[in-house]
């Protein structure tokens, strides 16, 4: 898997900046408070392509499994914001 997949799935994938900017919905981007260099440069970018508030959410990568409590909170006020 890691050999054949993840290089195509993680290094390879380009995310497509004009079917981004075509989505007409709420878009609210969420981001560890420790992450990994390529998940912060992932967040940042996709925020700035939908033109939205980058969220910081408590631990590092994989937050939901480590501290799923303060996780689930947190994911709970960035939804109740965005259902207003």
């Amino acid at each position: 898997m890691f050999g054949y997949e993840f290089p195509k799935m993680i290094v390879e994938y380009r995310p497509d900046p004009d079917a981004i900017a075509a989505v007409n919905v709420p878009v609210t981007v969420m981001r560890a408070a420790e992450p990994l260099p390529i998940n912060l440069a992932a967040a940042e970018w996709l925020a700035s392509q939908v033109k939205t508030e980058l969220v910081v959410a408590t631990g590092a990568h994989l937050a939901y499994c480590i501290q799923p409590k303060e996780f689930a909170e947190e994911l709970r006020l960035v939804l109740k914001r965005a259902g207003r």
